[in-house]
């Protein structure tokens, strides 16, 4: 489905990273967790993003900015009012509350949005008691951003996070399943990288040398 959304917010909220708000003028569907949009640029190129908050008529994203990034750029270049074209929606992987017990994100740079996304739909469901580990990797601590949020599903004691700052890639092996997201360098260290048609592929590096299987893996 193609949507015409309006910028209605664009706050910086570090360095390269801006928060977006976009309004449509009918009521959106709702989205099923995980889901994702396409974004349309004004050259006519897209990119997947995952709102991490949607109401009847806003969804929500953080946007890492890109010197080269044609999308990015476009996004953020925006202007209060300016119009968007979005594909609304892909859906990934369906969660199902109480599937599993104990659940990692491992997640580097922006590939906490899609994280978050499934880690809000756990919090205010009050029936679902699966417990959430962060693994937040980011060169600097300055490279973080959604502090507030993720304070906030923490508070819930369902949730905690590791934020890391280097390239100890340790993981445990005591998970019941695990979503992976980030740049491709990271996911090859970490899962192994999609194909390129965008299939889960086969599962390699740390994870696999952990013990986990392709069954117990999900890559956004």
């Amino acid at each position: 489905m193609e949507l015409k959304m309006t910028c209605t917010e664009k706050t910086p909220v570090n360095h390269n990273v801006v928060k977006i708000v976009l309004e449509c003028e009918d009521t959106l569907v709702e989205m099923p967790v995980s889901s994702f949009v396409l974004i349309t640029s004004n050259m006519g190129m897209k990119r997947p993003y995952t709102p991490i908050e949607q109401t009847k008529k806003h969804l929500l994203f953080y946007v890492k900015v890109y010197e080269k990034g044609n999308v990015s750029r476009f996004l953020g270049n925006l202007k209060k009012g300016d119009p968007v074209n979005v594909t609304y929606f892909v859906e990934k992987r369906t969660y199902t509350p109480n599937e599993f017990k104990n659940i990692l994100f491992v997640a580097g740079g922006t590939g906490i949005t899609p994280c978050l996304q499934v880690i809000r739909e756990i919090v205010k469901n009050k029936n679902d008691k699966t417990k959430c580990t962060i693994l937040n990797y980011n060169s600097t601590p300055d490279d973080c951003f959604c502090k507030e949020e993720i304070e906030e599903y923490c508070k819930s004691m369902q949730v905690r996070c590791i934020n890391r700052f280097d390239r100890d890639f340790n993981v445990e092996s005591d998970y019941d399943f695990v979503y992976v997201c980030g740049p491709p360098g990271f996911m090859e260290c970490i899962s192994g990288k999609k194909t390129p048609d965008k299939q889960q592929g086969e599962l390699k590096g740390i994870l696999k040398d952990a013990g986990y299987t392709e069954s117990h893996v999900f890559k956004f």
